[in-house]
């Protein structure tokens, strides 16, 4: 597991380089939907700790999405096991961590984005921390280059956006662990991180395909 791997790369695309104008329905697309299933999946991790708090010989309703069982009985573990971390998992915890910082770290840096035609950069717009942005835009630009710079600029801050959600999606559930399982939070951060990746598997199949679709040297 590398330290500095990005679930949302292939999602979301990377964040060292601005969307093409081909990228851009694409990627608005996606955008929405990975917010929607991120927040939905908030909802499902609550459920998942109240099933795991119930003895599981009471059942339940049956589990629509196997991520979500999986969940389930992971932190049924957790919970056993919540008074102490043995070293192995320990290091998985550690990588976990790593990869979450790591992300964070990404979108820490000042992102720029230009529109550029004819050797001349007619808009560049700085995006921050904290997704507050500041453009320079040129008066004579055309209104319609103009609104691709924009949309440009809301991806970029959507493909940041997403990241820090994950994590604070992956930090909440633990938190939330802690408190419901007297201090299993730190060990449920591997399974909890698993879970959320698995939510956004669907959106990998769904990047497969639009590349398979588009023809021979298009932009995806």
């Amino acid at each position: 597991m590398s330290p500095d791997a990005d679930p949302l790369d292939r999602v979301l695309g990377p964040l060292d380089r601005p969307p093409t104008d081909g990228e851009l329905l694409a990627l608005e697309r996606r955008a929405a939907e990975v917010d929607a299933r991120l927040a939905e999946a908030a909802a499902r991790i609550d459920d998942a700790i109240t099933a795991a708090l119930r003895p599981a010989s009471r059942g339940g309703a049956p589990h629509r999405d196997p991520a979500d069982a999986m969940l389930v009985a992971d932190l049924r573990r957790v919970r056993v096991g919540s008074r102490g971390v043995d070293a192995q998992a320990q290091r998985l915890v550690e990588q976990i961590q790593a990869r979450l910082q790591g992300m964070l770290d990404a979108v820490r840096y000042a992102a720029r984005i230009e529109t550029a035609a004819g050797g001349r950069v007619w808009a560049a717009t700085a995006i921050g921390w904290g997704g507050d942005s500041a453009s320079v835009v040129d008066p004579a630009l055309d209104p319609e280059t103009l609104a691709v710079h924009r949309r440009r600029v809301a991806v970029s801050i959507a493909q940041r956006r997403g990241r820090v959600r994950f994590v604070a999606l992956v930090l909440g559930g633990a938190a939330r662990i802690a408190a419901a399982f007297a201090g299993g939070g730190l060990g449920a951060l591997p399974a909890l991180y698993r879970y959320v990746e698995q939510v956004l598997d669907a959106f990998d199949t769904l990047a497969d395909a639009e590349a398979a679709a588009l023809p021979a040297g298009a932009d995806p």
